[in-house]
């Protein structure tokens, strides 16, 4: 055969299956109405710019209309164009009518739409106006009357969509697919309450620290702490579809989503603040001010489209202080206090995720947000931290209690604890054993450790490990041995033992405060 005739043939096919593209003439094809049919990325869709009612009827020609697949955000296409768009698909359905109700899921479209099956409306959300009512991240999921199918012909789909962001618009994020509606709901709302899993940790761990902070009166750390996990469950519930169940005004839910993200990053400076006991400088203030502004503009505006912008243009570039002065800090204090490298391996993981969401919102990439994902993580691992605060807290306010309410003890008790406390100043590089200590001066060894902690408000090991300890400090400080000679020179069994000990009475590792406070 010629190569130039073979060459033409060729060319007249690929001609052929373009134009048939172009045209749209191939409806999607659900040959089980059981089964569910995912139509992502299919380029069996049409759009077209502008507003006509003619668009909704299944017979309009949308030939020269432009073919794209969903998801889809129309921006790349009209960049700008904040008005009304159509989109058009077809199905081609079995021959026999289903015997469930079908439906088709529409994913998240910004902002409000009319949905219309062959000519005629099965659902909306949001309203046209005026007033215009906003719906932008609702996700679709519509019922099919089963009067409007057309058996084993074409049925035709006709989105109404308007606008409302310059970066984000049409059927933008989700998934795509025609189903019984039934199961379209049970896997819409499972999937929501999944997250609720996630909002029932957070305030189970903001009401627990919140009721400490209250009943207690512990330092403010714990105030914050609980106001970051409050406001991050309320924001994790605000992205969530549930909150359409609650009936709420949709502006109403939007201002108090936008309030508590502002907030969210202000309270977690303020626990680092509170926790590593700093002061605040004029940075802090900056970001108050940039908040503070950010909130009044929520509170006093309407308008979704001027919060937009503040959240990108003003308090996005603003989080960089947060999240710089909270790692600036925790690296600081890492070899200071232990417990921070909880922090300092948390926060990041959290900075990252927030990046993520920023990224996805902004339109620079498309993927799914996870930042709950990173606060989880974070809000675990400080609640690890600040309950073995508490808890260590809470042992020393007994021990004071214990001290100041205990009733006096007898001189025969007194004498032998006075001799056990001397035998311990003199001995406690010695092995002890409560067992023998007890046996010493006559008393059951049970008995000898309720009236030494009732009498000098610590645990018999806890007043060997202290002595023990304050021996090592003074030779870390006024000798040049090594950590290890020194552990083993005051008592301790093994060098871990040694580590752990110094780590709890100090706050630092004994390698720390030698490097730090040097032999001079």
């Amino acid at each position: 055969m010629d190569m130039r005739l073979l060459k033409r043939i060729l060319f007249l096919c690929f001609l052929l299956l373009w134009v048939s593209s172009a045209k749209g003439e191939s409806p999607i094809e659900v040959k089980d109405y059981t089964r569910p049919l995912d139509f992502s990325g299919i380029g069996a869709v049409r759009i077209q710019k502008g507003d006509d009612p003619r668009y909704r009827m299944p017979d309009y020609p949308d030939d020269r209309w432009t073919a794209v697949s969903l998801p889809h955000n129309w921006n790349g296409l009209y960049p700008g164009w904040t008005g009304v768009c159509w989109y058009r698909f077809s199905f081609r359905f079995p021959p026999a009518l289903p015997d469930t109700a079908l439906g088709p899921s529409l994913g998240v479209i910004s902002d409000v739409d009319e949905v219309y099956f062959n000519g005629e409306l099965i659902g909306r959300s949001g309203e046209f106006g005026p007033p215009r009512k906003s719906s932008y991240d609702r996700k679709r999921i519509y019922e099919i009357p089963s009067r409007l199918i057309r058996p084993g012909a074409v049925n035709t789909v006709a989105l109404r969509i308007g606008g409302l962001f310059a970066y984000e618009n049409g059927p933008y994020r989700g998934d795509f697919r025609i189903a019984p509606f039934g199961g379209l709901l049970v896997r819409h709302l499972s999937r929501e309450f999944l997250d609720l899993f996630f909002v029932a940790i957070y305030l189970f761990v903001a009401l627990y620290f919140g009721v400490l902070f209250l009943r207690v009166s512990l330092d403010r750390e714990y105030l914050f702490f609980s106001l970051f996990t409050l406001s991050s469950a309320v924001y994790l519930f605000l992205r969530t579809q549930v909150k359409y169940l609650l009936g709420l005004d949709f502006l109403l839910m939007k201002r108090i989503e936008y309030a508590v993200l502002f907030l969210i990053l202000l309270f977690m400076m303020e626990y680092i603040i509170h926790y590593f006991r700093k002061n605040h400088g004029a940075v802090h203030y900056i970001y108050y001010g940039v908040t503070l502004f950010s909130l009044g503009v929520i509170l006093l505006s309407r308008d979704v489209v001027l919060w937009s912008r503040v959240l990108f243009y003003l308090v996005e570039p603003s989080w960089l202080i947060p999240i710089l002065y909270s790692l600036l800090v925790s690296l600081r204090e890492f070899r200071r206090d232990s417990e921070s490298k909880y922090i300092l391996l948390s926060f990041p993981l959290v900075w990252l995720l927030f990046l993520n969401d920023v990224m996805v919102d902004r339109g620079v990439y498309d993927f799914v947000r996870i930042s709950q994902f990173g606060l989880i993580a974070v809000i675990i691992g400080v609640a690890f931290i600040m309950r073995r605060r508490f808890r260590d807290l809470y042992i020393e306010v007994e021990d004071y209690r214990n001290r100041k309410n205990r009733t006096p003890i007898t001189r025969e008790a007194k004498e032998k604890l006075d001799a056990v406390l001397s035998y311990l100043d003199a001995h406690y590089r010695s092995d002890i054993s409560r067992e023998g200590l007890a046996q010493s001066v006559g008393l059951h060894h049970d008995y000898l450790g309720k009236l030494f902690r009732h009498y000098t408000g610590r645990k018999i090991v806890d007043y060997i490990n202290e002595k023990r300890v304050d021996d090592a400090v003074r030779m870390l400080r006024e000798t040049d041995r090594s950590v290890t000679d020194i552990a083993f020179e005051v008592g301790f069994e093994s060098l871990s033992t040694f580590y752990r000990v110094f780590q709890k009475i100090m706050k630092e590792s004994p390698t720390a405060f030698q490097e730090k406070d040097p032999r001079p």
